[in-house]
């Protein structure tokens, strides 16, 4: 009773020193919070895997290289998007801030706090281009005077023709006939206040359009000054057919009409010219996008890019399961922002050409994602110029402006009707053959063909054979995998590729990132390079136990269809080694080099393998195969000799990923799991239960 009593009174004798010590560290931790909030001792660490708050190494190294006032500035509503994506815009921005070589600024125009620096950064925008805005609006101000007396004319005409008409006789041909472009001119009369107003609107500088549509008011005026000039000039032709058919007071009347139809004509058409030659001011392509607010703008010391609301804030489709669709509007903030940046580093962007001989384009969405949408939406967020030309349709071969550089994709036809190729087809191949040789940069991909089955050659391995590459079309790398929890197993013509070797920048862009090649066909480097041409395995296929080079490549792709796996006795050769499956090559030109990459695979670029996610939950997606993303930008930078830019892009960081998962490492985490976590539960347990028997 008395140790009891002995144990009481020392407690109470305890507990206002402990109190006191309590409060004492306390005080002290305030103190050093208040010391480390001071913005001279505030540090910021990225713990995150995925560097999630850091920005790549690709934006580390564009913004090296700014030099002088660059700013960049971000318009966004507070009621545009919800709080986790405002709080994604202010985290990219802080990281760009930090870097201490570009400034920030963000305005909420519908903010009566952010209006004046809204109105600076329009004033601003104003001064750096004013003389463009002086020329444009002084064309287009000359083009509505002239569409003014254009009217006067065509009402003018339209009732001189008429009365003219009426004066001959009821028995002349040219009385029944009539004038077929009088009808014209009464349609023109008819809708001048309505085309004015449509150019009145498109240059209407007010809230509601803070920047004038140029573009618009410009197409308007060009469209019906070109437009009448012809009809004019066809009414001029038909009036002075009146000579010798009419009276000669009636023919004198009608050669002065044509004449003044003639000198209207020759006026419309001059400024027509002049407006579809006329250079808009920057603001021109920035007039939408103040509109519809969301945007965001690069100022250089003397350019300026805009990234447009569809850059920013892209809507992703995630299939939620039960038939519905839900759309991520994610802000990618990092890469399209550095992107604009770089278009602004560098005079001219390259032209990215897709070529094929499909009879549709590629560039609009299809059922099953065989398209090229998520390719073109990457380069154009990388500032990259994006066309299509389409073989066999007449189309003309796509020019680039003057020092600008082209890279040249061909995509060549995924499904083949019967063993003769089409005239498209081949088409296709000259024109192919046609790039290389004149030292064009090509990205070209192959499809394994049933031609060698039957002694026929692929004329898709020709015309890479001068650069010591050739596509073995006539075989697939495939590869049985357990499904079903290992009871089942099924074959697969597609390989996952998360690893490069070779010392090349393309390749350690994508090392690490999931490349996925469909049909992966072998890519054959003869044993010795042709003289001045230097070859790099990009990406190969290691051997392995259930890997196997098929030259029936059909018929395991019914079985696969079906589910079923190969077996044993039914798989072809196997790999004799790395098996390359994407190939760079440089070849020395008069003057110049040449670049080319070879990929044995032709739906790699495709969207169902280039933009595939996967649901994360929450509202959060990620890309399922980010190196098909990252193996097209890096290349297309190389082609364009743009290797200063070439590095691990965001897209490479957008979520962890687990590596070097052997069999060691998991019988490892199996052993932790099973044994060392219940021990270590045990002994915790043992250890409480001493401490109470001590102090019972």
């Amino acid at each position: 009773m008395a140790l009891i009593v002995r144990r009481a009174g020392s407690l109470r004798s305890l507990l206002p020193d402990t109190v006191l010590r309590i409060v004492a560290l306390l005080v002290i931790a305030g103190a050093v919070l208040v010391l480390l909030a001071q913005p001279g001792l505030r540090r910021r660490f990225d713990a995150t895997r995925t560097r999630a708050y850091s920005l790549s190494e690709q934006s580390r190294q564009l913004l090296e290289r700014l030099d002088g006032d660059w700013r960049l500035c971000v318009v966004l509503g507070a009621q545009s998007a919800d709080g986790a994506v405002r709080t994604q815009v202010d985290e990219v921005l802080r990281r760009y801030e930090e870097s201490g070589r570009i400034r920030i600024q963000r305005i909420d125009p519908a903010d009566a706090a952010s209006i004046p620096a809204y109105e600076t950064l329009l004033n601003g925008l104003r001064m750096r281009d004013r003389d463009r805005i002086a020329r444009a609006d002084g064309a287009i101000a000359r083009a509505a005077e002239r569409f003014d007396a254009l009217v006067a004319l065509a009402r003018e005409l339209a009732v001189q023709v008429a009365l003219a008409l009426g004066r001959l006789p009821e028995t002349s041909a040219l009385r029944a006939e009539g004038a077929p472009h009088v009808p014209a001119l009464d349609l023109l009369a008819a809708r001048s206040d309505e085309l004015r107003a449509e150019v009145r609107r498109a240059l209407g500088d007010d809230a509601l359009r803070p920047v004038p549509d140029w573009e618009t008011a410009r197409s308007v005026l060009a469209g019906v000054l070109l437009h009448y000039a012809e009809e004019l000039d066809a009414l001029a032709t038909f009036l002075r057919g009146w000579r010798g058919a009419v009276p000669a007071e009636l023919a004198a009347l009608a050669d002065r009409e044509a004449g003044r139809a003639d000198a209207m004509a020759d006026a419309c058409a001059r400024d027509a010219e002049a407006l579809r030659d006329l250079v808009l001011p920057e603001l021109a392509a920035m007039s939408a996008a103040f509109e519809r607010g969301d945007f965001a703008i690069v100022l250089a010391p003397d350019r300026a890019a805009l990234v447009s609301p569809d850059q920013l804030f892209p809507a992703l489709t995630v299939d939620e399961g039960e038939g519905r669709v839900a759309f991520d509007r994610r802000f990618r903030g990092e890469q399209v922002l550095s992107g604009a940046i770089r278009s602004l580093l560098v005079p001219r962007m390259p032209l990215v050409v897709f070529v094929h001989a499909e009879e549709r384009s590629l560039l609009r969405a299809n059922e099953q994602r065989a398209d090229l949408v998520g390719a073109r939406s990457l380069l154009e967020a990388a500032r990259f110029e994006v066309r299509e030309w389409i073989i066999g349709d007449g189309q003309a071969r796509p020019v680039a402006a003057p020092e600008q550089s082209v890279v040249w994709i061909v995509l060549p036809p995924p499904d083949r009707r019967g063993l003769e190729p089409s005239r498209r087809e081949m088409m296709l191949v000259e024109q192919v053959g046609t790039l290389l040789e004149t030292g064009e940069s090509v990205l070209m991909g192959v499809y394994p063909s049933l031609l060698p089955r039957y002694r026929r050659r692929d004329p898709w391995t020709l015309p890479t054979t001068p650069l010591g590459v050739r596509p073995e079309t006539d075989r697939v790398i495939w590869e049985v995998v357990e499904t079903g929890g290992g009871d089942r197993a099924a074959s697969q013509n597609w390989q996952a590729i998360d690893r490069t070797a070779a010392d090349h920048p393309i390749a350690r862009a994508v090392d690490g990132q999931q490349v996925v090649v469909t049909f992966p066909v072998p890519i054959a480097l003869s044993a010795e390079a042709p003289p001045g041409v230097a070859r790099t395995i990009l990406l190969d296929i290691a051997p392995g136990a259930r890997r196997w080079l098929e030259r029936d490549w059909v018929r395991h792709q019914r079985a696969a269809a079906a589910g079923l796996g190969a077996r044993a006795d039914e798989r072809g050769d196997p790999l004799p080694g790395p098996v390359a499956v994407a190939v760079a090559v440089e070849r020395s030109r008069p003057g110049r080099r040449q670049r080319v990459i070879v990929v044995g695979s032709g739906g790699w670029l495709h969207s169902y393998a280039l933009d595939a996610v996967v649901d994360l939950g929450g509202g959060q997606v990620a890309l399922t195969n980010p190196g098909n993303q990252e193996l097209l930008l890096a290349g297309v930078q190389w082609l364009a000799e743009m290797d200063d830019h070439i590095a691990p892009s965001p897209i490479s960081r957008q979520v962890a990923r687990l590596e070097h998962i052997d069999a060691t490492v998991r019988l490892r985490w199996a052993l932790a799991a099973t044994v060392v976590a219940p021990a270590l539960l045990l002994a915790a347990g043992w250890i409480g239960w001493l401490v109470r028997r001590r102090w019972a």
